[in-house]
Parts: C-alpha cells; structure tokens; sequence
C-alpha cells in the first residue's frame, strides 16, 4: 500500500492511494484491513479526499473500496495495458472525509 499527496498548494488535504495485494493472499478480508488502515492513516494527515483508480474489470476489488466508502467518479478508457497485452479501462474513485 501507498498512499501520497502532492506538495502543492492548491491540491492542499488531496490525497492518491495505490493497493495492490498478491494473488497467493486475495479473498481472505486483507483488502478490507489495508482499506480501513489506509482511510485512518490519510484522517490522522489531515487528508481531505482520497482517490484511487482501479482496472474497471476487478470487480472484487472495487466491491472492498465500496464497501468502505470509495464512490465511483468517472472511466478513464483504455488506460491499463495487461498481460493479456490488450487495453483495459480504469475505474477513478474518491472519499472525502
């Protein structure tokens, strides 16, 4: 897990978070764990709004961002190249708190 925010004044309390958990440890409740880590982490910063943007086809992830309060924002389209070697959209999704 990564979160980060940009020292400029006008992105002041914006912050970007990026997850990404091994295959070998998905679909045991650690996404939720490092969700709810992360938003307490970005609170205790003084963070405002916390984004993140995720492959629109990872669907189990998006139901844990959800889940703990991430609304979706928008699509950016064909933005992911995976392995498949084929184009993938990417779901942006932000809190505020």
């Amino acid at each position: 897990m990564q979160m980060f925010s940009m020292p400029y004044s006008r992105r002041k309390g914006v912050g970007e978070l990026f997850i990404y958990i091994h295959q070998d440890f998905q679909n045991v409740g650690l996404g939720t764990v490092m969700m709810k880590k992360a938003i307490e982490l970005a609170r205790e910063r003084g963070i405002h709004r916390l984004g993140l943007s995720v492959v629109a086809d990872n669907h189990r992830a998006i139901k844990v961002y959800e889940k703990v309060g991430f609304k979706r924002e928008g699509v950016a389209r064909d933005t992911f190249y995976g392995d498949d070697e084929r184009y993938h959209d990417e779901v942006h999704m932000g809190i505020t708190f």
